[in-house]
């Protein structure tokens, strides 16, 4: 299914209750202040065989630098969900770009299982452009 990034100030990135989280109103707030983040709401793919897979969300956006976006074939998608903003499966770029994020909003970047990424440890990320996981709309194997 993927592994997600998670931009978060709770301890936890699951912790959704806990007062303290990023609200989406600061996302949106967010996005304005970045020309290169645009909230679309929705993404799309077009499916090897022809089929288009969606999904929408209030606060989903591009990141519109990243330099491998092919419209319909795959962008550097951000979610907000739960007081956090995710990213699967970010490559090395996408990373710096949600650690960038993070410092403006006063956040953390923390991984599914728990680990945090920071501007120091950065460097331990391999660089390739393609990542090497499954697409966030590929359920199967």
């Amino acid at each position: 299914m993927g592994y997600e990034l998670h931009i978060v100030r709770n301890e936890e990135w699951w912790d959704e209750d806990i007062g303290g989280g990023i609200t989406i109103l600061e996302w949106l707030q967010y996005a304005e202040r970045d020309i290169t983040i645009r909230i679309d709401g929705r993404a799309e793919v077009v499916a090897p065989d022809g089929t288009r897979i969606w999904t929408e969300s209030e606060g989903l956006a591009v990141w519109t630098e990243h330099p491998n976006n092919i419209p319909g074939r795959g962008q550097a998608w951000l979610s907000f969900s739960g007081n956090s903003i995710v990213a699967k499966n970010p490559d090395y770029r996408l990373i710096e770009k949600m650690l960038k994020i993070a410092d403006d909003l006063n956040a953390r970047v923390i991984g599914d299982d728990g680990e945090e990424y920071t501007w120091e440890n950065l460097n331990e990320i391999p660089r390739g452009d393609t990542p090497k996981r499954q697409p966030w709309w590929k359920f199967w194997k």
